[in-house]
């Protein structure tokens, strides 16, 4: 991951860069009606090192003085998720 773009990373939501993977498909049933179906499955992992990111753990106190719940100290975080779409489609 790129330096400067762990200025911005947060504990609370730990999404970084992500990966996405997708499968569908669509059956027409009938003139006018159509059947979709989808699946997907997000993972997510960060690795921030102390006083790396202004938004979780920076040492500066100039920068955050209200909010700094993690100064100095390293965070990981994992995010999964799991996506399933069903959709039906018809004219009227």
């Amino acid at each position: 991951m790129c330096c400067c773009r762990l200025g911005m990373l947060t504990s609370i939501l730990p999404v970084g860069d992500a990966d996405f993977y997708t499968a569908g498909f669509a059956y027409r049933a009938s003139e006018g009606s159509l059947w979709e179906v989808g699946f997907g499955y997000l993972v997510s992992t960060i690795d921030v090192p102390g006083g790396a990111s202004t938004n979780a753990n920076s040492t500066d106190e100039s920068v955050n003085i209200l909010y700094n719940p993690y100064a100095g100290i390293d965070f990981k975080g994992r995010v999964e998720g799991i996506l399933v779409e069903l959709s039906y489609t018809s004219d009227f």
